[in-house]
């Protein structure tokens, strides 16, 4: 596990360089070349339970704001599994996926806000009229951070649904349940 300084970091390095892949994704928008993180915070507070991306007015520019507490907690080794948004939780490439070091679940939060930023930054940059939270703009920006950022780096996935599956057959028998 590491020290908050250390994810505090990573956050910001990671940030950074999903900002910089976007830039570079001109056949997917032309604005994107223009696409420039103004604020990212890692937040620790506790009671912070949601992470958010969008336009930061006091920053003048998009930015990107982690609930660090909620989504760096230790697995223990134990399987975990992120979930998105129910309309597209269940996406082979933007939907949840398992894990058991919270850096992959970071990765994920990372690349969602920083598409939620991407999009606000095509609203406020363009002509072109506001979409949905998580309407088809957000979808094409978090796909290509998903699939060229996030989803080469997480664990196999139906090795950890074994584990997943194993583990909860045992605390189901140790505590009395039948599955």
């Amino acid at each position: 596990m590491w020290s908050k300084t250390e994810y505090n970091d990573y956050v910001q390095d990671t940030a950074y360089l999903m900002q910089r892949w976007l830039q570079k994704q001109t056949h997917i928008a032309n604005h994107l070349c223009t696409f420039e993180l103004k604020h990212i915070r890692a937040d620790w507070s506790k009671k912070r339970r949601s992470s958010r991306g969008g336009w930061y007015r006091s920053h003048n520019g998009p930015g990107i704001s982690i609930a660090m507490h909620h989504t760096c907690r230790p697995t223990n080794g134990q399987v975990l599994r992120w979930y998105e948004y129910s309309s597209f939780d269940k996406s082979e490439v933007i939907g949840g996926f398992y894990y058991t070091d919270p850096v992959h679940a970071l990765q994920g939060v990372i690349a969602h806000e920083v598409a939620h930023a991407a999009q606000y930054h095509r609203y406020y940059t363009t002509n072109e009229s506001r979409d949905k939270p998580h309407g088809r703009i957000f979808k094409l920006y978090y796909h290509a951070l998903r699939k060229h950022c996030v989803n080469p780096t997480i664990e196999n996935q139906p090795v950890l649904l074994v584990r997943r599956s194993r583990n909860i057959k045992a605390i189901a028998k140790q505590e009395g349940y039948m599955l």
